[in-house]
């Protein structure tokens, strides 16, 4: 069953994706066309980096006595990637989550990046099939190193938070290599068409990432990733080879993961998706170390992505 999830994601990607670039009671417009119009709407969004403080004093106190580890708050769960859009647009896809009561819906997503940035903004939160709040967006960063400190704040309290290091490559549409690796439960078909800098949607597929890193034992756990402009035969197909390990426990166990096929993301020229699923229902409960090694054989490159997960009965 989870070989054969993984082959219906490749199934999924082009009828999709075709759907996607054609809207409608719309004409048909060309790919050129598309790609253009998407990134002119990634243009005019708003998204000029905030340079005033915070508005709500108790947000701003919430940041400082957390940075100094002096405030309790629930934690919170960050997974961020670099991409490109078609046309060479930089950003930042980022997805939020906290284990807040079933009963919020609505809650304030504040933070601030080192000393020059800041926001503050109501969210509508979404749930994942585990119940947990989770809200996503994607922000114009800068290549570099950064700190960041983000929360969620319900009825103007701070209820979750987290503080961490950024570290965001540089990135352009000329770039060859690929995304970071991102471990899901959840990898579904998109019913509307994706704007170009849609956080953790590829050519039609949306990937909900896990930010926890913890799965149970029968969950379905998908790994995923990005390759941007591979090698290519004469048939310009990329010859990608994925091999996927997991360490811990004192063992290494290989072999758990299906067959993983770049499947040319519609849209975004040279953007290949790579998914699979890894079966971990026989596995130990503990932790891990997921190491997904990719190996391009026209362009002679080798990528190896690690990830740290959870498993639990």
């Amino acid at each position: 069953m989870r070989i054969r999830a993984a082959v219906t994601l490749a199934l999924a990607l082009s009828p999709l994706v075709a759907q996607a670039q054609t809207p409608p009671e719309r004409q048909p417009i060309g790919r050129r066309e598309l790609e253009r119009a998407q990134d002119e709407l990634v243009s005019r969004r708003k998204y000029e980096a905030p340079v005033k403080p915070l508005k709500a004093a108790k947000l701003r106190e919430a940041i400082r006595d957390f940075q100094a580890n002096d405030y309790k708050a629930a934690p919170m769960h960050l997974t961020y990637g670099e991409f490109v859009t078609a046309s060479g647009y930089y950003f930042v896809a980022m997805h939020f989550d906290a284990a807040l009561p079933a009963d919020v819906a609505n809650a304030t997503l504040f933070g601030t990046i080192d000393d020059n940035w800041s926001m503050e903004e109501p969210v509508t939160l979404q749930r994942a099939a585990d119940g947990t709040a989770f809200y996503e967006r994607s922000l114009p960063l800068k290549a570099g190193n950064h700190n960041a400190t983000f929360g969620f704040a319900v009825n103007g309290e701070p209820a979750s938070m987290i503080s961490v290091p950024m570290s965001l490559r540089t990135l352009d549409k000329a770039t060859r290599g690929v995304s970071r690796l991102l471990v899901a439960k959840q990898v579904f078909p998109l019913d509307k068409v994706q704007a170009a800098d849609d956080p953790f949607a590829f050519g039609g597929i949306k990937v909900v990432p896990e930010a926890d890193l913890t799965f149970h034992k029968n969950d379905e756990l998908w790994i995923f990733f990005e390759a941007q402009n591979p090698g290519v035969d004469e048939s310009g197909a990329p010859k990608l080879t994925t091999n996927v390990t997991l360490e811990g426990n004192g063992k290494t166990k290989r072999g758990l993961a299906g067959d993983a096929q770049p499947v040319a993301l519609k849209g975004v020229p040279g953007h290949f998706g790579v998914g699979t699923t890894v079966d971990v229902s026989r596995l130990t409960p503990g932790e891990y170390l997921l190491r997904v090694s990719v190996e391009d054989a026209v362009a002679q490159a080798r990528y190896d992505l690690l990830e740290k997960i959870a498993i639990v009965e």
